[in-house]
């Protein structure tokens, strides 16, 4: 079974499910996607084949809007990608603490199964997740509450710091000085490069004057 095959099979088992919750499918972006006026939540599906088997990774994401068209001034992704950047993304593999967990199929009855299984995970715990974190305050306590520690919702950490310091701003979180000082002294202990040290200062000096609405 090819890619295109499988992943059409695939996705056509789940459009019932998620367009219950309110979840278009966008081809384009190979994900689930519920827009609201502050963003969207989304389940990312990325498949590829290993050897005779297909193997799907599954993630979870949420984008705040004023959180990335902030932080995506200050960072290096292309701008024609900046609409659909997502403010948090996880696996469900990185979620149940197993990072390397994939469904695995070979043929379209394993597909059923996988389909099945990514059903009752998400309504058993996945759409939970994703509205318990869509939330600005929420997701400030995930990016913030912890400053000295890595976190598992970002892969790049240069980006949670970014990120980081727009969702305490905008959530007036009272410890913004103190992670303004610690995220920039972070990024040099990790060897950041000039220019994402240049960009962290701009960025703290444009919220100076940023209006919170």
């Amino acid at each position: 079974m090819d890619i295109v095959t499988a992943q059409t099979f695939f996705v056509k088992e789940l459009i019932p499910f998620f367009r219950e919750w309110g979840f278009e499918y966008i081809d384009a972006y190979s994900q689930f996607r519920k827009t609201d006026k502050m963003g969207f939540q989304s389940v990312i599906l990325s498949i590829s084949k290993y050897e005779d088997e297909i193997w799907i990774e599954v993630t979870l994401a949420i984008r705040k809007n004023e959180v990335e068209q902030i932080a995506q001034k200050f960072l290096s992704n292309l701008s024609d990608f900046q609409h659909h950047t997502t403010t948090i993304a996880i696996s469900l593999g990185k979620l149940n603490q197993n990072p390397y967990f994939r469904y695995k199929a070979e043929n379209e009855e394993d597909l059923e199964v996988c389909a099945e299984e990514l059903i009752k995970f998400m309504s058993e715990e996945g759409m939970n997740f994703l509205e318990e974190k869509n939330y600005l305050k929420e997701l400030n306590l995930l990016f913030n509450k912890t400053p000295k520690h890595p976190i598992l919702y970002v892969h790049n950490q240069f980006h949670r710091y970014f990120k980081g310091i727009v969702l305490a701003k905008i959530t007036n979180y009272d410890k913004y000085d103190e992670l303004v000082e610690l995220y920039f002294r972070s990024l040099i202990y990790q060897k950041a490069n000039e220019t994402i040290q240049a960009n962290f200062k701009r960025l703290t000096h444009f919220l100076v004057h940023y209006s919170v609405n």
